[in-house]
């Protein structure tokens, strides 16, 4: 007599990452982003960030638990996009090339007389490093009592791993504008992308202008 086979199915149910999230508005940032709802410090899920009067847009991307995922967008002041990039991949998918001087300037740091291949590129886009100037500059007691104003170019090294140093201003106004106006750009996330040569990363300097005028 033959004996019966019993076959028992095991059914293992598929873990779904369904991570509830809640939506954060924050008027002085003028962001709008998602947290998990068991943990408000994880931002999880689509973040914009506005311009001053909260319609243009400035950067738009997605976090996963906390990291940077899928493709960022960063847009000028204009509404224009300025660079994508494929956080996945580790990979530049667009950047607007500004004339120099335009907005800024860059130079090679390693090898004088010579031309990058690529300028050190802030992955949040230009309107970015405007908006964390304008929405943190002071205007020094002491330069507003005294009249002076006027434009503050402040320089700094962006190294091969795209870190930030060596901030200074060649020609200084003096009255704690120069002070101040490093203390806003050393606010900029350190998120760049490092100047290419020949298809390495290399150190390069930045400089940006920061403005100041009197009403």
């Amino acid at each position: 007599m033959k004996k019966a086979i019993t076959i028992t199915l095991v059914l293992i149910p598929m873990l779904i990452n369904a991570q509830k999230t809640k939506k954060i508005i924050n008027k002085e940032t003028h962001e709008s982003y998602y947290v998990l709802k068991s943990d408000k410090n994880i931002k999880h899920g689509e973040y914009i960030k506005y311009g001053f009067n909260d319609k243009v847009i400035l950067l738009k991307g997605f976090y996963k638990m906390n990291k940077k995922d899928s493709i960022w967008e960063g847009f000028n002041t204009n509404g224009k996009l300025d660079i994508k990039y494929d956080y996945t991949n580790s990979k530049l998918i667009y950047y607007k090339v500004y004339k120099k001087d335009s907005i800024n300037s860059f130079d090679n740091l390693t090898e004088k007389d010579t031309i990058l291949n690529r300028p050190p590129i802030f992955s949040g886009g230009i309107g970015l490093i405007i908006s964390t100037v304008f929405e943190n500059i002071k205007y020094p007691e002491s330069a507003k009592e005294n009249g002076i104003s006027g434009q503050v170019i402040v320089t700094f090294k962006i190294d091969k791993n795209g870190k930030m140093s060596d901030f200074h201003v060649d020609n200084p106004l003096g009255y704690g504008l120069d002070e101040e106006a490093i203390r806003v750009l050393k606010l900029i996330p350190e998120e760049w992308l490092p100047a290419l040569k020949d298809g390495k990363p290399v150190d390069s300097k930045f400089s940006f202008p920061v403005n100041y005028r009197l009403s």
